[in-house]
């Protein structure tokens, strides 16, 4: 693996995981986050929350299929799938990046 690719999964596995943590932190019924949130304060709000869910809605959907459940998947494999979703989101933007930013060497031009 070359540096630049590696580079783009560091990048990308750090969106993912930072993307993640918030939205386990804002929606999952488990998260301290939620909890004081839930009772002292009325943020985020509610549309808020539900633009978030709604937009993490294939790894609802993965989950509740790969689960056999009907009534919806594993909270475990749901995060997983989340975390999935968001690395390759965080490494089209990385590549996408870099087309436009680009590296300059010493003399000054790029490679």
């Amino acid at each position: 693996m070359g540096l630049k690719s590696r580079f783009h999964i560091i990048i990308a596995s750090g969106f993912g995981l930072l993307i993640t943590l918030a939205a386990w932190s804002l929606l999952s019924p488990d998260s301290p986050v939620h909890q004081y949130l839930q009772h002292h304060y009325d943020i985020p709000s509610p549309e808020f929350l539900n633009f978030l869910a709604y937009i993490q809605i294939i790894p609802t959907i993965v989950a509740t299929i790969v689960s056999g459940n009907i009534h919806g998947g594993g909270q475990g494999i749901y995060w997983v799938l989340a975390f999935a979703q968001w690395f390759f989101i965080g490494l089209g933007m990385s590549y996408f990046a870099g087309i436009f930013v680009g590296k300059k060497n010493l003399s000054g031009t790029r490679h």
